[in-house]
């Protein structure tokens, strides 16, 4: 059928595959998920400054209630984009 055949043309083309790389990353990125105090030790600085990265959204995170959900790679990523290793 057409719909068979669209998606089977999709699954061969690169952003099918990037999708799917994606998906299987989350359950990973869920698991990873570190606490306001993991990140000040990983960056050794003070609550004050976390918040201040937190709510500036320069590491990207999100609140449940009052507790700050951080993804380890949004912490990782921070650190390539600040010590310009990613550009």
């Amino acid at each position: 059928s057409v719909t068979l055949t669209i998606l089977f043309n999709f699954e061969h083309t690169d952003n099918f595959n990037h999708l799917k790389k994606e998906i299987q990353n989350m359950g990973n990125e869920i698991e990873d998920l570190i606490t306001l105090d993991e990140l000040c030790e990983i960056l050794n600085i003070g609550r004050n400054a976390a918040y201040s990265l937190l709510n500036s959204h320069e590491i990207k995170a999100f609140r449940i209630g009052r507790c700050w959900k951080i993804p380890r790679c949004a912490v990782s990523e921070y650190i390539l984009r600040k010590s310009h290793i990613k550009d």
